[in-house]
């Protein structure tokens, strides 16, 4: 019991440090309303799993997919950002670790909005004309 409280406690402070990392974030650009970096991609949901939790809290990967409830292979290919976080696991990541699926599934729209802008279809989609006229 003093075990979980303690990695509770410690998963609520590095909730309230990653905000203010996401404040201070320079060099972004405005797209549909959400902030990404200019030079670089925006950190994918994978690569802040294992950074800002697992490895602060000692969870290993086994036993975090387990507690989850999905394969070990499934959350490796996560935090390889061989593939994203989906709804289903923005939840279960919510009900672990005490961030919001929101939290989880925005990191996860910034990295495809950043990667779809520069993606060989960005040139084809910069030259749809807009339906509405602006004013």
């Amino acid at each position: 019991m003093a075990s979980r409280m303690k990695k509770h406690t410690q998963s609520t402070r590095m909730a309230a440090r990653i905000r203010g990392i996401a404040k201070r974030l320079g060099a972004s650009e405005e797209i549909s309303g959400h902030r990404l970096p200019k030079r670089r991609p925006p950190t994918h949901p994978g690569e802040m799993l294992l950074e800002e939790f697992l490895k602060p809290l000692e969870i290993s990967q086994s036993e975090c997919a387990a507690r989850l409830g999905v394969s070990l292979t499934s959350l490796n290919r996560i935090i390889h950002a061989k593939c994203g976080v989906s709804a289903n696991t923005a939840l279960r990541l919510e009900r672990l670790l005490g961030m919001s699926a929101g939290f989880w599934l925005e990191l996860q729209l910034n990295w495809n909005l950043w990667h779809a802008m520069r993606s060989g279809n960005a040139q084809e989609i910069a030259r749809i004309q807009p339906y509405l006229k602006t004013i």
